[in-house]
């Protein structure tokens, strides 16, 4: 079957910005590579998406970073998207990720908070887990100071993001956390339960 030209050409962009010597590269290098094809195949950041930082503080760390997107024209409480990216826990931030949670904003019409967290290997486990429930947790308990309703929370997350999703949800049935209305997976990497 013949491909889409555009895929096509995806395609082959992806394989020059990936070539054969990236996987050699340093971490720092890799990172950047990564960076610059998530820039490379993202839209200019949509005007009607306001854009604001959140400081989510830790027990015993510096704050997690986020960014929480919103539509321009929304009301108050709206519900809220906790968003968790991709790029295996050791690369992506919200940056690489805007154009993915800035469309699940405009099209669901939530506000949507995607987690800055520490990755691998300089932040090892479970440093990932702790900033992704302590977002879930910042949701719940604080998200109607940024006017959004924490009894409107979903989960949601790309291949490593989508595990952080799991997990979370996870750990809020078990704790008593948050309760959580809907979890989007994205190409979840996770492993299949063996009966």
């Amino acid at each position: 079957m013949e491909l889409d030209p555009e895929i096509r050409g995806f395609l082959q962009e992806t394989d020059a910005m990936f070539g054969p010597d990236t996987a050699a590269l340093p971490l720092a290098g890799q990172r950047r590579v990564y960076d610059a094809w998530c820039e490379r195949f993202s839209v200019p950041a949509p005007s009607d998406i306001l854009v604001s930082e959140v400081q989510i503080p830790l027990p015993a760390d510096a704050p997690v970073r986020a960014t929480l997107q919103r539509p321009a024209r929304a009301e108050q409480n709206l519900p809220i998207v906790v968003y968790y990216h991709g790029g295996g826990w050791l690369m992506g931030s919200p940056e690489t990720h805007r154009m993915v949670t800035a469309e699940l904003a405009r099209c669901v019409g939530a506000a949507v908070l995607s987690v800055d967290y520490r990755l691998a290997p300089e932040h090892p486990y479970p440093a990932a887990f702790d900033d992704a429930y302590a977002a879930l947790l910042w949701a719940g308990a604080l998200g109607r100071e940024a006017g959004i309703d924490p009894d409107r929370l979903a989960v949601a997350g790309d291949s490593a993001g989508g595990n952080l999703a799991v997990a979370v949800a996870l750990a809020a049935r078990d704790r008593g956390g948050p309760r959580i209305a809907i979890q989007a997976l994205i190409y979840p990497f996770l492993k299949a339960a063996r009966r």
